[in-house]
């Protein structure tokens, strides 16, 4: 196998070059103005902090948002150099801990009323801590804000990657994955570029002597010439913080990813697999035309990425519930169709279902998570969930799984969805639970 240097996809593609991150831009980070809805980095009565509480399974931004706490707190929050640092189901008020992307506090973008624009945790914190615009960590906020705010980031941008990592692990040793991060944001926070680091030749190092399935080589060789033609224009790249690594790093960091890849591929064939045997495969009417849809209940983490792969049809709609009853639904991005109906849809039936009253349109309508309706959360147009790994104590939705698939059909034909409207408003407000009513006026 020939170095990276030489690799036909050393190249960006059009696309690649319009998916550049903000920091190339030439834009600055914005101070955020709007306050925290409440202040839960409380110190002990010494004054300091012992425990830094972020949810389970935490991304990027927080991880971030952490790294950035113990390296430059200082005098702000004493003892965050120290702090241990908790993976939440729930969380709890105590003394001495400080909250990064949890909470409502300080540092957390997630507000009753909708997500903060143009931020993160992990830009709340360098905000505090007075180095949003610090040269080296400036790029780095820049690109996990990024990561953090639209779907195609790339399988091997360390967003995706520590995703993976909680997936491989199944949410355990989320310690272990956090250090693992940490090295890599430590790398590109105080590491140099090195040019002539070649990732290609490390992977082939890396398969000497081992038995791997010769289809899963090629397809993480592809992978790896993919990141290192991206690696000067997205920081977070695998390739790109390789490269700012040290070799004393760099030789247990790399090969340990190499392994991370090579386990996730093996489930997501396992996830291909599952799904085209026990999915629930439709066809949606969009823009004169149909696209597939399918829904499954398992807990298998894999099935989002498996549904776009040319072995499972290339869904463009996913609907998942797990074993627990929590459902998310995942939209293809590249077909454009905007969930932001159907998410309003959803509400207004959850709603009715629960109470017997009807919701206005108005409260059922915007991104993030409305008041009357806390079961559900509208991150970004393509995607609408119903609790999810890093917040699994979500109650279930009381809609069965055949009326969620059905409010989609709905809500993506602009004739059905204004025959669907006009039943809600015709419903009949009860005192309790309405849920063969709900079940018709989806169904029928």
């Amino acid at each position: 196998m020939h170095g990276c240097a030489n690799w036909q996809s050393g190249q960006l593609s059009q696309k690649e070059k319009n998916q550049r991150p903000l920091r190339l831009k030439g834009s600055k980070l914005k101070t955020n103005t709007n306050g925290a809805s409440i202040d839960r980095n409380v110190p002990r009565p010494d004054g300091g902090f012992r425990t830094i509480m972020v949810h389970t399974r935490p991304h990027l931004d927080e991880i971030v948002g952490v790294v950035l706490l113990q390296r430059f707190a200082g005098k702000a929050f004493p003892g965050a150099d120290s702090a241990r640092v908790i993976f939440a189901d729930k969380l709890w008020a105590v003394a001495g801990t400080i909250y990064v992307g949890v909470g409502g506090g300080e540092f957390d973008e997630h507000r009753p009323d909708g997500r903060l624009q143009d931020t993160c945790a992990a830009i709340l914190v360098a905000q505090r801590l007075r180095i949003l615009n610090k040269p080296n960590i400036e790029g780095l906020l820049h690109e996990t804000l990024w990561a953090d705010t639209q779907p195609e980031v790339f399988a091997t941008q360390l967003a995706n990657l520590i995703k993976t990592m909680h997936r491989v692990k199944n949410g355990k040793d989320q310690f272990g994955t956090y250090l693992w991060a940490t090295a890599a944001i430590d790398a590109l926070i105080y590491g140099k570029f090195d040019k002539g680091y070649d990732l290609g030749e490390a992977w082939s190092l890396y398969l000497k002597g081992k038995n791997i399935d010769p289809k899963k080589v090629d397809e993480i060789t592809k992978m790896i010439a993919s990141s290192y033609g991206r690696r000067s224009n997205f920081l977070t790249e695998f390739a790109s913080i390789a490269a700012h690594m040290i070799l004393e790093e760099r030789i247990k960091w790399v090969p340990a990813t190499f392994d991370l890849m090579i386990k996730d591929n093996a489930g997501f064939q396992g996830a291909v697999e599952e799904l085209t045997s026990k999915g629930n495969f439709e066809e949606v009417p969009w823009q004169n035309k149909t696209e597939p849809m399918v829904s499954i209940t398992s807990d298998n983490e894999y099935l989002n990425r498996a549904a776009a792969s040319v072995k499972a049809g290339q869904v463009t709609i996913l609907i998942v519930r797990n074993t627990n009853g929590l459902t998310q639904i995942f939209v293809n991005p590249k077909k454009g169709i905007d969930l932001s109906e159907f998410a309003r849809m959803v509400r207004m039936s959850e709603y009715h279902r629960r109470t017997g009253d009807k919701l206005s349109v108005d409260r059922a309508w915007g991104q993030g998570t409305v008041r009357e309706v806390p079961q559900w959360h509208f991150p970004n147009p393509n995607t609408l969930l119903n609790g999810s790994l890093t917040h699994p104590d979500v109650e279930p939705s009381k809609l069965p799984l055949e009326e969620v698939a059905a409010l989609m059909k709905a809500a993506v034909c602009p004739r059905a969805r204004q025959t669907w409207f006009r039943d809600y408003a015709l419903l009949k407000d009860t005192p309790g639970p309405a849920a063969d009513e709900a079940v018709n006026l989806t169904l029928g």
